[in-house]
């Protein structure tokens, strides 16, 4: 496979302010293909390292990167791609290496001297951060964020636009593309579940099992059996309806409360079950030597 691009005449594509190049375009220069790339790649993943030798775009910052270099001829990257692996210079020489070929070799040292070596150029061109959305597209996001904020959940997130910022890279939501002010706004709604299930763990429910539970049962058991964990009666912690069961019991009312707690209480009946029948073997052995 033979390339009809000039390394010289190739625009630097950027990424975290250093040259990068993409899959496809790396094999076309290469004189392969790209899933020979991907291959050797995934067979020596161990010898790449994710922002050394590689970047791997997802989510919005693949979108950002596609809206970059929309217009670049060299740069041809899938509408539906849900994931782009773009490589520096480490990566590429590692890709040479691979395939050892001359052509590989000839290309990556043309791609020192021409491509890798434009680090300034890559950096002047690193998008920077202008207004992208109207005050009008925004009103969903604003209107969102000041849901939240009365609800209460200020008091948890002091500083709600602080984590879009964040979240998305920008210094103000007009920075924001249109096109993310969806995902911002799922965002925030997300920020609310957390909130909300944090305010359903707070509530207080009307369940209490304290020591004063055992004051019935003292009758039975006498008061030092309750002193310490080591003085209760082991025949007692088998299942009686007679007998202290305040496991059972909470979650019982856990149970009832809405809690699925179908787990713990098959472990208590299975400790409770073997317990049983090791208190079984016991006797038998104590008859035995009677």
């Amino acid at each position: 496979m033979t390339t009809q691009l000039s390394i010289e005449s190739l625009s630097v594509i950027a990424h975290n302010g250093i040259p990068v190049i993409t899959t496809d375009l790396l094999a076309q220069l290469y004189g392969t293909d790209t899933a020979r790339i991907r291959n050797n790649f995934a067979r020596n993943k161990e010898r790449f390292t994710d922002g050394k030798h590689y970047y791997k775009l997802t989510d919005y910052e693949l979108r950002d990167f596609k809206h970059r270099v929309s217009l670049r001829d060299s740069v041809k990257i899938p509408v539906n791609s849900r994931a782009l692996t773009l490589w520096t210079q480490r990566g590429a020489a590692r890709h040479a290496k691979m395939l050892e070929t001359d052509q590989a070799w000839e290309v990556f040292e043309k791609l020192e001297d021409c491509y890798f070596s434009q680090r300034e150029k890559a950096i002047e061109e690193a998008p920077r951060k202008i207004r992208q959305s109207t005050a009008k597209q925004l009103i969903p996001l604003r209107q969102t964020a000041e849901r939240l904020i009365a609800t209460g959940m200020g008091n948890i997130y002091p500083d709600i636009w602080k984590l879009v910022h964040q979240r998305f890279d920008v210094e103000h939501i007009h920075q924001l593309p249109p096109d993310q002010i969806g995902e911002a706004i799922d965002y925030l709604e997300g920020l609310e579940g957390e909130w909300i299930g944090k305010q359903k763990q707070a509530v207080s429910l009307p369940i209490s099992y304290p020591m004063e539970y055992f004051d019935q049962f003292k009758w039975m058991m006498g008061q030092k059996a309750f002193s310490a964990p080591w003085n209760y009666p082991a025949n007692m912690l088998i299942p009686n309806g007679d007998y202290p069961n305040p496991l059972a019991h909470l979650l019982h009312d856990l149970r009832k409360a809405g809690y699925q707690v179908e787990a713990a209480q098959f472990q208590l009946l299975a400790l409770q079950h073997h317990l049983e029948m090791f208190r079984h073997k016991v006797d038998r052995v104590e008859r035995a030597i009677r």
